[in-house]
Formats: C-alpha cells, structure tokens, sequence
C-alpha cells in the first residue's frame, strides 16, 4: 500500500486475525418487503434501458449483461435457482471483483468484512474474497458482477429506485429511530402520525395542490404542516359548522370548505381530525375547486373518510397527463414549552430534489439525513454533522432546492429554536450508530467508527485495504491479514515502514508485552 498524499504522522493497523460468523437470523423488514413478488433479475431488465437510453440487454438464456460506458461499468448478472449454491460456486467472478448479491431472506452477512448491506435492496461487495465470502449460500438470489469503475455508482442509484419500487411506504432507519426516540426522551410532547401526501402540477390551471387525510380524531388546523399564512386550502368537510361565519370562507354543500386566505389568528383552531386538507399553490384555484365539486358532489356512496383516495382518481381522470407524486407517512412531535413543532418523514421518491417537499418555504430550519458529506458545506449556511446529516438553519430554494433527498429523512422545524433539538438529536442518533457497530468485525467497525469521532474524516475503501484521513496530517490504514504465519517482516512489504505508528488486533496477552516499545 502506498499512499499519494504527503502525510504528516501516518497510523497503520494490522488485523491478524478474523471472525466470520454468518448466522441465521430472521430478518423483519425483508419479510416485510416481500422481495419475492419482484425478483432483481428480472427487474433489471427493463429498469436498466430505462434510466441508460441506448443500452442494450444481452440475452444469454439463464445470465444478462449490459454495457454502460457512461458510467465505465459492465454488469453481468442472473437469478440462481438452485436449491443449494455456494458463492464460490459462482463462475465468472475472482478475487478483488466487485459483486452484488440481493439480500437474503434468512441469513445476516453484516459480519462479513467489506459486505455493505441496505435493507430492503441486498449487499454491494467493493472487492470478493473467497477466503471470507466463499461458503455464502447464494441459491434462489440475484448476483450482479461488475467490471469498470463505476459499479459503486450504478449500485447507489439502483438500490434507490429498487426500494422505491418495491417499498412505497419505505421508511429510512433515521425515520423509524426518531419515532421512538421522541416519544422516549421528551414523553411530556404530543407525538403525531399522518398519512402521506399526494403532489399534482395541473399546468392548465397554473397551479400545485397537495392533499392528504389527518389521523387524528381531533386536530387543529394550525399543526397541519406546511400550512402557510394567506395559502389557499379546501377541507373535505360535509356538514356546515359555524366557520362559515367567517366571510372569506365558502361552503360547498356536501363537499367542504374553500378557503381562499386562510388566517392562523381565526381559523388554526378549526378541528380537521379524520378530515381531508388540501393545500394550493397557484393563484387559479377557483376553477378547479369549482369542477371538483361539482363531480364529488354527484359521486354515489361518497365518504369523508375517503376523500383523499377520491381525489388520487378525480385528478387521474381529468388530468391523466399530468403525475401524481406520493411523499409518503410523516410524523410530528410538539414541545409545548419551547413553542416547536418537529415533523420528518422519509423522502418515499427514489430520486428527489428538495425544493419538491411539501410545506419548505424560504428560511425554514431543517435537517436532512445524511452520513456521508455530499460537498453542501460549501454553501454558506449549510452545516455537516459527520455521520449524521445536515443542519440547515434557514433554507433558500436558489442555492439549497438542488440537494437530492430520496428515500432519506428530512426534518422541518415549526417555531421555536431548533437549534437544541438537533445537537441533542444527532448526538444520539451517533451514538446509536456506535453502540451497533461492535457486531462487525474490527476491520469494518474501524471504517464505520472513525467519521462518528472525526466530523471531517474522509474515507476510502481501497478493496483490500481501507484507509481514514482524520485531520492535522494524520492518516490511519488498515488491512486484514488471514493467511497463517505473517509477520511484521512480511508487512513492509505493503508500505511499513521503520518508526512507523502501528497497532496490531490481537486477542489475548502474549510475549509482545516484553518488548518496551509495545504498549
């Protein structure tokens, strides 16, 4: 291993040793997803030519290979049906080739070093290794084998609009933790479930509405998030009340409630429980509201309950040209005391920019989930927290909308200081992710450890090696060593060189102690 960079200190770890344990575990969320209606292979097939126009697929009876040169990548791959089959029984791949196996419905390899899993998708292997990974039982999966560069980046993309696919109420790990870690460490908020939202662009109009049905038996308005001062609504609310004292308000009989200004002072504590709210953006709403309830209004065994389904065909229907876009479960805890409002969700579009969020307005305090940097810190006003995400105080469409946030968690804050929230937030969330790291080999736990320590570490994944620049000129690489009797002798070979840094994991106390230049 050589290194290109001029380093100040170098740190070099040695692994001697390995453990492998590949053990049968149920996995919940891959019963869950049921990956047996769609198999990747399969999939793979028509997704591929979709998203690389021009790209053909090779048909060779049971195994497919398509060639990307935009992304210096070609892929082979095929559906194993075997009963029984062993990775290393695989033809075609060889040690250090990259390799894609989908996930299995049985058994846990996150143990096995360099194996990287996303739930719900399967794992990307940067660089195959028999001695390791051979006895893998691969029957009645997916195996992808790449050649070229850019298998990491087909696989990043792919595994999104895979999850997308199959998963559309997929929820980031981020997502799920904050449900629990709200209700658990501020118990005295109110903790608040929604269903998803539907977006629709109807150009004809010139205008964006987006709808979605409230949960709670009693709600107030003024919490429906991304509800704006002077927005036009419409509440799918049958009966009359008296909110039709208020003059600006129209009342659709049977059908609900335009509102054309809607004020927080005197309608945010109209109670929307179990009712449909619909939010425009646009100045044309009139017409559509117009037409839809003319068309509602006639609808036979119509029901509140299901006005915002009635709404996803009302809308096919009449503007099948145009396409409706589902933003999935969201959630929201209010802190009474400090006056804030918290609501996240998981992005539920494969590939989505953030200015298409519903409720993000200029100058919105946000958080985006986001372990690795993806180089936003270099727009003023945009935060990284290392392993974590990041937190933007004030969001601006002109430099911020672009960010790409699908199928990852965003949190928007309401009121208050969000500032609190988020430190205390992502210190746990880190700390999660350091209590689950101790299962994985050394090797790997090293690489994940280090950029929760370092908010500036940059990794690289060298195949066989692995390497982390932390900081102020100080480089730790590593590698696993499994074969039988190496030696440091044998390791200078591979860039040890004299008064070097280094650290050995070795289990158990033997005669290296002696040495005084061993701690």
């Amino acid at each position: 291993m050589k290194s290109t960079q001029t380093m100040k200190a170098n740190f070099f770890v040695i692994l001697l040793t390995s453990l492998i344990l590949i053990a049968p575990v149920r996995n919940a969320q891959a019963e869950k997803l049921k990956q047996e209606e769609l198999i990747l292979t399969d999939w793979l097939r028509n997704y591929i030519p979709s998203q690389y126009p021009g790209v053909e697929i090779i048909d060779n009876k049971d195994w497919y290979q398509a060639v990307i040169p935009a992304i210096d990548v070609t892929i082979s791959w095929a559906f194993l049906p075997q009963e029984q089959l062993k990775l290393k029984g695989v033809t075609g791949h060889y040690e250090g080739k990259a390799l894609y196996i989908s996930e299995p419905k049985n058994d846990d390899w996150t143990t096995v070093p360099t194996m990287e899993l996303t739930e719900g998708a399967g794992y990307f292997i940067p660089g195959y290794t028999e001695a390791t990974m051979g006895d893998l039982e691969v029957a009645k999966l997916s195996v992808l084998q790449f050649r070229g560069t850019g298998a990491r980046r087909f696989v990043e993309r792919m595994q999104k609009d895979w999850l997308f696919e199959n998963t559309p109420e997929y929820e980031s790990s981020m997502t799920r933790w904050l449900k629990d870690y709200t209700q658990s460490e501020f118990p005295q908020n109110n903790f608040l479930q929604h269903h998803g939202w539907y977006h629709v662009e109807i150009p004809e109009y010139d205008i964006k509405l987006s709808w979605g049905q409230m949960l709670q038996d009693h709600m107030d308005l003024g919490v429906s998030e991304g509800l704006n001062e002077n927005q036009t609504i419409f509440i799918a609310k049958e009966d009359k009340t008296d909110w039709v004292k208020n003059t600006s308000i129209q009342y659709y009989k049977g059908v609900g409630y335009y509102v054309p200004n809607y004020k927080s002072a005197s309608m945010g504590k109209f109670d929307v429980g179990r009712l449909a709210v619909i939010h425009f953006n646009g100045g044309n709403t009139r017409p559509f509201v117009e037409k839809m309830q003319e068309v509602y209004v006639k609808t036979p065994d119509k029901s509140e309950l299901n006005f915002a389904l009635w709404l996803v065909d009302y809308v096919k229907a009449k503007h099948p040209n145009n396409p409706i876009t589902y933003h999935g479960a969201w959630y929201q805890s209010v802190f009474p005391n400090d006056e804030l409002t918290v609501t996240w969700g998981s992005m539920s579009n494969s590939q989505m920019e953030l200015k298409e969020l519903h409720g993000l307005f200029k100058g919105k305090s946000i958080f985006i989930e986001q372990p690795k940097s993806q180089g936003w810190e270099s727009i003023p006003n945009v935060n990284f927290i290392s392993g974590v995400g990041y937190s933007i105080p004030s969001y601006d469409e002109a430099t911020m909308g672009h960010f790409e946030v699908g199928l990852v968690a965003v949190i928007q804050y309401s009121g208050g200081k969000s500032d609190d929230f988020t430190k205390k937030m992502a210190e746990a969330w880190r700390a999660k992710k350091v209590a689950d790291i101790p299962n994985l080999p050394f090797r790997q736990w090293l690489y994940e450890y280090i950029p929760t320590q370092y908010a500036n570490a940059k990794m690289i994944d060298h195949k066989y090696w692995l390497q982390g620049h932390i900081g102020g000129g100080l480089v730790a690489s590593w590698a696993l060593f499994d074969q039988e009797n190496v030696t440091l002798k044998y390791v200078e070979d591979h860039n040890l060189t004299e008064g070097k840094t280094i650290f050995i994991e070795k289990r158990g106390e033997n005669e290296w102690v002696k040495n005084p230049k061993v701690i």
